[in-house]
């Protein structure tokens, strides 16, 4: 499953950051009973020259809102640059 979306707000802590979905067509209450059947996800951004960066993340589904969590430095340094970003969860083995 891939999600594409913009970095909505940062919360309390510096470093969490919550996503707001911008991918047309999501039925999010199917995504999130569809999300229950996989344990990772991955946080795609790009660096100022373009280049991906991917990050495991503890993404949780609410209000509509995915809510990522505390991310580095480098991740962080991305998303300043950059807000738009996609969210990977792989098939389990």
């Amino acid at each position: 499953i891939i999600v594409q979306g913009h970095i909505d707000s940062r919360v309390s802590d510096p470093l969490d950051f919550t996503i707001q979905v911008t991918t047309r067509a999501v039925d999010l209450e199917r995504l999130a009973q569809a999300l229950a059947d996989f344990d990772t996800a991955y946080l795609i951004t790009a660096g100022e020259d373009g280049r991906p960066h991917t990050v495991m993340v503890d993404a949780v589904l609410r209000d509509n809102v995915f809510h990522i969590g505390e991310v580095g430095s480098h991740t962080t340094r991305n998303l300043d640059v950059h807000t738009i970003v996609s969210l990977l969860w792989p098939p389990r083995e």
